[in-house]
Parts: C-alpha cells; sequence; structure tokens
C-alpha cells in the first residue's frame, strides 16, 4: 500500500488566506471519488494539534509537532508528502518525494533588500528538495521561474478551489443598516493598499466602506490614522476578524467588493463576491486579472474622483448586464471549482507515483 500525507497545518489559522486553503483543500480531499489508480493509496493528512477536520473514511490524522519542524530526518517515510505552501513550517525525510505548492512571492513587494534575499533562498532551497511544485496562478507561475532556478522540475498551475458558504438566517452587524456600502476583506498589510480607497469614498457620502479583517497591525493603524486625517469617521467601518455567517452577508448585502491589493497569489474575495453575483473592482495586476478575466473591473487610477467616476459608471452598467444576464459572474466564479482542483492534483499524484514504480 502507498501512502500520502498532506500538510494542512495552516488550517489553523481560518482568517488567513493560506488557513481556508488548506482547511477546504482537507475537506474536497475526505470528500472525493478517489481514481482507480489511488485505490491502493492510504491518505495521511498532518494537522495542528488538538484540529478537528471531521471524519474522513480510511484518512489518517497526524498531528504536527516537534518531531516534523526540528526533525524531519526521524519523521516516518511515506512514498509523497505534499505541502500547501511555499514555506512549510513541517518537512518530511529526505527519502520521502515532496511536492511544493507555491501561493505567491509576495515578499519581493513587501520586504526590501537582504530580507528579500532570505526569503528567496530559503524558497529555492524548498523547491531543491522537491520532485514537483504547483502554483496556484500563472502568475505566480512566471515569478517564480524568474526568480528561482527550476533546475528542470515541473511546475503545474493548478487553480484553488474557492467555496462560500451560503447562511440562512439574518446576520446583519449593527456597524451596518440602511446605507449602500462597499466592501473589502483581507488581513491589514500595506500591500492590500486599503488607503486608495479612503479618498474615493468622500465622493459617495450616501456609502459607507467596511474593510473588514485582522486589522491589528501597524498598516491598520495607519488606515485610522488616515481616516481621521481626511474625516472619514463613521464612514469608514473596521469591524476586524468576521464570522463566516457575518462575511456572507457582508458579501451578499454590498454593493461591490473593492480590492486594489498590489501583490496577491490569487485572490481568494473576488471569486467569493462572484458567487453571490457582486461586481469587483480590482487592481491590474496579473493575478488578480487572471482570476478576475474579462467580468471583473479593473482600477484605471488612484486618483479618488477618478476611481469614484469609474465605480459609478460600471455600476450602471452592470445593473444593466444584469438584466439580460443575471447569473454572468455566478456561471463564471463556478469554474474555481474544488472538485476540479482536486481532480488535478490526485492526477498529479498518480503521475509521481507511476514514475516512482
Amino acid at each position: 500500500m502507498k501512502r500520502i500525507i498532506i500538510d494542512v497545518y495552516k488550517a489553523k489559522g481560518l482568517f488567513s488566506g493560506l488557513g481556508q486553503f488548506s482547511y477546504n483543500f482537507a475537506q474536497a480531499l475526505m470528500s472525493a471519488e478517489l481514481p482507480v489508480e489511488l485505490s491502493d493509496v492510504k491518505f495521511t493528512l498532518l494537522v495542528p494539534p488538538g484540529f478537528n477536520l471531521g471524519g474522513g473514511k480510511g484518512f489518517e490524522f497526524v498531528e504536527a509537532g516537534f518531531r516534523h519542524r526540528y526533525l524531519s530526518g526521524l519523521t516516518q517515510q511515506y512514498d509523497l508528502w505534499h505541502s500547501l505552501q511555499q514555506f512549510p513550517s513541517h518537512l518530511p525525510n529526505r527519502n520521502t518525494p515532496q511536492i511544493l505548492t507555491v501561493h505567491d512571492l509576495n515578499f519581493l513587494v513587501e520586504k526590501e533588500g537582504a530580507k528579500v534575499k532570505k526569503y528567496l533562498k530559503r524558497l529555492q532551497e524548498n523547491v531543491d528538495r522537491s520532485v514537483a511544485v504547483t502554483t496556484i496562478s500563472n502568475a505566480t507561475k512566471e515569478v517564480l521561474e524568474l526568480n528561482i532556478d527550476m533546475k528542470g522540475r515541473p511546475v503545474t498551475t493548478i487553480y484553488n478551489g474557492v467555496k462560500l458558504n451560503a447562511h440562512l438566517g439574518n446576520w446583519q452587524p449593527s456597524y451596518v443598516t440602511r446605507e449602500k456600502y462597499f466592501f473589502a476583506i483581507g488581513v491589514f498589510t500595506k500591500k492590500k493598499n486599503f488607503e486608495v480607497l479612503l479618498p474615493m469614498i468622500k465622493y459617495f457620502p450616501e456609502y459607507k466602506l467596511v474593510i473588514a479583517g485582522e486589522n491589528e497591525t501597524a498598516y491598520g493603524q495607519f488606515l485610522r490614522e488616515q481616516v481621521d486625517e481626511l474625516g472619514l469617521d463613521g464612514q469608514v467601518i473596521f469591524p476586524g476578524k468576521v464570522s463566516d455567517e457575518e462575511k456572507y452577508w457582508l458579501y451578499q448585502h454590498c454593493e461591490a467588493l473593492m480590492m486594489p491589493s498590489m501583490a496577491e497569489g490569487f485572490g481568494l474575495p473576488v471569486i467569493e463576491a462572484m458567487m453571490v453575483e457582486k461586481p469587483v473592482f480590482l487592481n491590474s495586476i496579473k493575478s488578480l486579472q487572471e482570476v478576475g478575466g474579462p467580468v471583473a473591473n479593473y482600477f484605471d487610477s488612484y486618483e479618488g474622483q477618478a476611481m469614484a467616476n469609474q465605480v459609478s459608471l460600471q455600476l450602471a452598467e452592470h445593473k444593466i448586464q444584469n438584466e439580460t444576464n443575471p447569473d454572468r459572474l455566478k456561471n463564471y466564479a463556478n469554474r474555481f471549482n474544488w472538485t476540479t482542483c482536486i481532480s488535478q492534483y490526485l492526477a498529479l499524484y498518480s503521475d509521481i507515483l507511476e514514475k516512482k514504480r
């Protein structure tokens, strides 16, 4: 019997993109119908201590510990180890072939000088010990191959599955009443570029701007100071982390999603918003264009009034398009599903195991 282990340790942080990816990857894998060629494979999930992923028939769960982090040479040997992100804190022993999934090289934008070199060195080492590498977008693949010596290793793009859990009932938060609002969400780091939305919202006095996510950061403090300076107190709302139910309500009732991010590997909120037929306004970086495709809107400028004019015009166009094709955004978003994503990973597992025989 062959043994495959998947590192889903990041599932412990469900308010981050990596956490959502790891958790939903595990759920989708456990419910997937395995191809015949993998019928003799035993799957193991490396999970955070005490973390409950629910049952999975035939799946084994191993809690990540000191040995996996610091003494990988002493860990059990597997036929294949899949690290779900590019900087795993737990590694297989050298006799276990590894697949590395790379989400982004955002540190090229976020860091400078010696720190960039440090991250590149670490990523190169992780690639060097892998038999195959996957990326979550072609944009990430392009940046990876420009900055890392792949040494002939194959790089396969497999798009993320996206799942937005629907919740019945009234989950309306108290900070949103009858006003229209624009919505943004993400961990508050400088790459998110949320500050460009503040001058824009001044031109929408009847609207609010809700920016959800972990905001107890230096960048979060900077944004709060900007709100005070621009006199936007009460119009811009920072609710912090939001529950799954609250997030769903905010997507459902917003006028549009705003995502001016300067660096993304994929951009989950883009597809989540489209799943409930909400227009999205994005930075025109390659990864967001790749995911948003022809149905998204891309900012032409980051000057406040120009942004407001563009948003007003394209919101009007969205309403007209919805009259003739009300499901166009949802239909586009549905191509990013977990069934397709997992089936492509299973095919990759099968291919690597076959080459080992």
